[in-house]
Parts: structure tokens; sequence; C-alpha cells
């Protein structure tokens, strides 16, 4: 019971850290530019080709099954160190979410309005 309670904890943190880390991006962006006022848009952002998506679709789950089974150890064997390697692996899912379109790597382009 108590490792659930420290893994929920845990996660929490991560979560919140997530959450902070994506506040303080879009205050510097608001210091750039003034979002209010450009003109509404819609943008399709993809992969240039379909290995690179692949790649980090495989990566991405393999990482979300990595951190599901050291949680998984956590509560059944009560392990600090599972918990600290599911902590890890989810923080490179936050890595994954901004590597995933980088710059040079993805094009965007507007959408047609219909």
């Amino acid at each position: 019971m108590i490792n659930s309670v420290i893994l929920i904890f845990a996660l929490t943190i991560t979560l919140l850290m997530r959450l902070y880390y994506c506040k303080r991006n879009k205050e510097k962006m608001n210091k750039i530019i003034t979002r209010n006022q450009l003109k509404s848009e819609k943008l399709v952002i993809r992969p240039n080709n379909l290995i690179y998506f692949l790649k980090f679709s495989l990566m991405y789950m393999f990482v979300m099954v990595m951190g599901a089974v050291c949680i998984a150890g956590f509560i059944s064997i009560g392990n600090v160190i599972m918990l600290l390697l599911a902590i890890v692996f989810f923080l490179f899912i936050l890595v994954f979410n901004t590597v995933t379109v980088m710059p040079g790597q993805a094009y965007g382009k507007l959408a047609n309005p219909k």
C-alpha cells in the first residue's frame, strides 16, 4: 500500500515538472511575440519520412513499456531503484515529446481551409 502512495507521489512530481516547463516555455514565447494578435491558422506538422516516425514511435513504446515494468516492479517488490528507473523513463518521454518535432526533421504547412 505504501508503495502505491510513493509511486503516485513520484509520478505527480514528474507531471508537475512537465507542466512547469510547459508554462515556462509559453511565457518565454509570449515575451518574444504576442500570440493573441497573430492571425489564427491551422498548421499541419509531419515528419519528413516514415523511418523517422517509426523510430520515435518504437522508442516511445519501449520507454512506456519499461516504465510500466518498473512501476509494477516497484509495487510488487518495493525496490526504490525501480521507482527511480520509472521516473527516469518518464522523464525520457518528456524529452521525446520535445525532440519529436525538431526543426529540420519535420516540416509544416498551412492546412487548406474548406
